[in-house]
C-alpha cells in the first residue's frame, strides 16, 4: 500500500500492518540504579507533543546482538555505559500486534550505585528522570508509564525479582 526507506503498509483483505523497511530486530533496556529506575522524559511529534516517559530503545545495525543494541542505544541516549554480556535478559514485548510487525527485545541494566543522573545524550529525550524505589508502584497506579517497552520491561523485571 506504501513503502518509504525506514517502513511499509501492507494489507491483506480489510487489515492492514506496518513492516519496517529492513528486518532488524530492535532492544530496549531499562537502566536500573541502587536509588531507582532511570526514565526519560519525550515529546513525540506522534503522540501529539504530550510527555512520555520512555527506555531507550532503538533497532539494531546490521550484524549487531539485541544486546549490544541495547547497551549502544543506552550509552547513546543517557551517556550510560554498560557491556553487553553485563545487560539481563527480560524477554520480549510486541508494541501493537493488530498494527506493527514488530518484536523486540527487553534487557535490564543494572547500574549499581549512581547518585548522579546522567544526561540526555542524543537530543532525542527532553530530560532523565529517576523513579526511587518506593515510588514506582505509585507511578504505575497513576498511569505515568503509558509506553510499552517500560511498562514490559517494569513488569518483567519485577516478575523476575530483579526490581
Amino acid at each position: 500500500e506504501y513503502e518509504n526507506p525506514w517502513f511499509r503498509v501492507r494489507r491483506a483483505g480489510r487489515w492492514y500492518w506496518v513492516e519496517q523497511a529492513q528486518p532488524v530486530p530492535g532492544a530496549a533496556v531499562l537502566p536500573v540504579t541502587r536509588q531507582g529506575l532511570i526514565i526519560q522524559r519525550h515529546r513525540r511529534v506522534a503522540q501529539g507533543r504530550a510527555e512520555t516517559l520512555e527506555i531507550p530503545r532503538g533497532l539494531c545495525e546490521p550484524g549487531e546482538t539485541e544486546a549490544q543494541c541495547a547497551a549502544r542505544e543506552l550509552a547513546e541516549e543517557t551517556g550510560l555505559v554498560i557491556a553487553p554480556g553485563a545487560l539481563l535478559p527480560l524477554g520480549y514485548c510486541r508494541p501493537d500486534t493488530g498494527l506493527l510487525a514488530a518484536r523486540v527485545a527487553l534487557f535490564l541494566a543494572d547500574l549499581g550505585n549512581l547518585p548522579d543522573l546522567p544526561q540526555a545524550g542524543d537530543g532525542e529525550a527532553e530530560g532523565i528522570l529517576r523513579i526511587p524505589p518506593p515510588d514506582l508502584s505509585r507511578w504505575l497506579a497513576e498511569g505515568r508509564i503509558e509506553d510499552s517497552f517500560a511498562l514490559a520491561a517494569i513488569a518483567l523485571a519485577q516478575a523476575r525479582g530483579a526490581i
